[in-house]
């Protein structure tokens, strides 16, 4: 055997050996798993919710708590959070021996992988320590367009800084749309507003090739930050994240183990493959049973106050968590929303996103969805049904979306429209220069239907012929058409006529201002002519004359809107007088039955029980032989997971702790009220076979 071949056994053979050491979470060498969430159980009739929070249960390096859902690896930054696992299990004495280590797996929920754990930045060409980078969590879901490349970011002075694509051998451009074929700094990632200019400023955020960085602090010429990706490993099945699981077609009386492991990304860059928690930090007991005769599940409405598209759901999920409150979701400007506890006074939650994620709070899983900016465009009654639409929607992303609604009233005559000589097109937001502009001739009139007023149209004329052709798009602006006076209503010449307000001068007057310094970033604020563009639509049929197209855009959740959720915290009717489904099971009872609690002791259950009772058993020649009573403690604070709900175990046994002989039995349930009066009452029979 050459010294080569020694070699390469030798490599092998260590990282065989490093591979097993992180799947079996070697403390020694710092490769531990990441830690489990918290997880309650609600037992239910034949059912189990499962909910768990993932708050607190760790510590980074600087000795903050941390969710698990925030961990990275100390030692390996690109192991972070990856998902969770939901497993199930009988108990021990449920349970054959030979499956006494088998844990069914029934659910699991991983992040949309953006592969954030394969995409690493670290400074590199430390010039100053006074520096750092990070690589944002917001990144878009988009993970499987990445590629194994290598980037730079180069400070060339204290501000002026380039993004090189080692990979290609190039040097990105700077935009202000955000693309795939250079770079841009956003202001921050909730209005995803551009700076005017590639100037490095503390806090910026970086945004490339899909990515989002931040790096703060004060670099230094020729500071260095090497960025490095790699394609998904397609962890998981990129269903997105929940913090509940409803696990239904259970055995009432059968008591089960559950457990909720939470799993990291691994690092596919070495080929070791994502380690999980251990499945006993978080075992948990439950024993479905049916609900009291009288239960009253908690309740939610959402009562919506406002004009926006936007839905909130509020669904019960934790019973006895849910307070009776009632509860408010209002919206900032940046569309972040706050939930308050009207009843008790307090913020329970604020700079919330809007998304198809849920929270937990109070016992109700919240989800507020705020639709995200666009526009449909439709003829209305009475047109030629000639005009055909291609494309049409938001501009620069919805940045600029005012969230008015349009139409476009074509007639028999020319009137004035703005063009720009755009023969290189492809979206508006994709430019980086602000287009050169006309006075032109359009066929059509553009309106404002939110405010009223007609508003100047701009269409890009792709062949520089300075005239409208179907196929070219036309932009929606917000600049009135009209001189307006200070109540918004067109002024009139000394002909009568509406004064037309110049679109150029317009623009002039505003590229002015936009020269003033903003004196939050100390930056020019550069105003672009695209700011004042809305939406855009593009027909590949032109209308006829006389049709008129309604443009209806998207609503979000704004400052002017408000939902109300009003609870109902879960009951008891005491009055409830319907014992008919009272029951028991297993009947008869057969002395080799699996539902057993214990070795050595038989049970049987008394089912649909009401809140407060007295079960009597009899012989069937009278005599009593065992008394039991039963309160559920559904109302409680307690943990959910042992209790009883609307059954009742019943072990077999007598006074004297003698078992119950082999035959027929009567059972008495009487139903009491809080204070102890009858409520009524149910006979009936079980059987034991020995």
């Amino acid at each position: 055997m050459d010294l080569n071949t020694i070699r390469l056994k030798l490599v092998t053979l260590a990282m065989l050996f490093f591979i097993t050491v992180a799947v079996t979470g070697d403390e020694g060498l710092n490769v531990s798993p990441i830690p489990s969430p918290q997880i309650r159980a609600y037992p239910g009739d034949r059912s189990v919710t499962l909910v768990w929070d993932g708050s607190n249960r760790w510590i980074d390096l600087s000795g903050r708590l941390r969710s698990v859902e925030e961990y990275v690896d100390a030692d390996n930054p690109n192991r972070v959070f990856e998902g969770y696992r939901v497993y199930r299990k009988l108990s021990l004495s449920n349970r054959n021996k030979d499956d006494e280590d088998d844990w069914q797996l029934i659910a699991e929920y991983d992040e949309i992988s953006f592969t954030r754990s394969l995409v690493s930045a670290t400074h590199v060409g430390k010039i100053s320590d006074n520096a750092s980078i990070t690589v944002l969590r917001s990144q878009p879901a988009r993970s499987n367009s990445l590629t194994e490349s290598t980037y730079l970011i180069k400070f060339l002075t204290t501000q002026q800084f380039e993004v090189i694509d080692l990979t290609k051998s190039q040097v990105l451009k700077y935009r202000q749309s955000q693309g795939d074929d250079g770079f841009t700094l956003l202001k921050d990632l909730t209005s995803f507003k551009p700076y005017p200019d590639r100037l490095y400023v503390s806090g910026a955020i970086i945004h490339f090739a899909g990515m989002y960085f931040k790096i703060e602090g004060s670099p230094q010429q020729n500071d260095i930050f090497k960025i490095t990706t790699s394609p998904s490993g397609a962890i998981g099945k990129n269903q997105g994240l929940t913090h509940h699981y409803i696990d239904t077609d259970l055995f009432n009386g059968m008591e089960y183990l559950y457990c909720v492991t939470a799993y990291d990304s691994g690092e596919p860059r070495l080929g070791l493959p994502p380690l999980e928690s251990h499945r006993d930090q978080t075992t948990i007991k439950v024993v479905p049973r049916t609900y009291p005769r009288g239960y009253r599940m908690p309740r939610s409405n959402v009562t919506h106050v406002g004009t926006s598209h936007g839905v909130v759901r509020a669904i019960p999920i934790e019973p006895n968590r849910v307070t009776g409150h009632t509860y408010e979701i209002t919206f900032d400007d940046d569309y972040l929303w706050t939930l308050v506890d009207r009843d008790e006074g307090i913020i329970l939650l604020e700079d919330q996103l809007q998304s198809n994620k849920t929270v937990i709070v109070h016992g109700l899983m919240i989800e507020v969805e705020g639709p995200l900016p666009d526009i449909a465009g439709e003829e209305m009654n009475g047109g030629s049904g000639h005009g055909v639409i291609e494309s049409q929607g938001r501009i620069a992303d919805g940045r600029n979306a005012n969230h008015h609604d349009y139409q476009l009233r074509f007639i028999n005559k020319m009137e004035q429209g703005i063009n720009y000589d755009s023969s290189n097109l492809e979206t508006a937001a994709g430019m980086n220069q602000s287009p050169r502009l006309a006075v032109s001739k359009v066929p059509f009139e553009l309106w404002d239907m939110t405010d009223n007023i007609r508003v100047w149209p701009v269409y890009a004329d792709r062949n520089s012929n300075r005239s409208w052709e179907f196929d070219e798009q036309v932009f929606f602006t917000s600049v009135p058409y009209y001189q307006l006076d200070k109540s918004g209503v067109p002024q009139a010449g000394r002909d009568g006529n509406p004064i037309i307000n110049d679109f150029l001068v317009h623009v002039e007057e505003n590229e002015e201002t936009g020269d003033e310094p903003n004196l939050i970033d100390n930056q020019k604020s550069g105003y672009r002519v695209e700011d004042e563009w809305r939406y855009y639509a593009h027909f590949i049929s032109v209308p006829k004359p006389g049709d008129i197209w309604r443009f209806t855009s998207t609503k979000p959740n704004t400052v002017s809107d408000l939902f109300l959720i009003e609870t109902q915290a879960q009951s008891f009717d005491f009055d409830q007088h319907n014992l008919d489904r009272i029951n028991v099971f297993p009947n008869p009872y057969h002395v080799t039955n699996g539902l057993v609690t214990s070795p050595d002791t038989d049970q049987i259950f008394f089912s649909h029980l009401p809140p407060k009772c007295k079960i009597q058993i009899y012989t069937l020649a009278g005599e009593l032989v065992r008394e039991l009573d039963h309160q559920s403690d559904l109302l409680t604070k307690a943990s959910m997971p042992d209790q009883s709900g609307g059954m009742k175990a019943f072990d077999l046994l007598t006074y004297d702790g003698r078992p119950l002989a082999n035959g027929m039995y009567v059972y008495h349930v009487e139903s009491l009220s809080v204070d102890g009066s009858n409520l009524g009452y149910k006979i009936g029979r079980f059987a034991i076979i020995r």
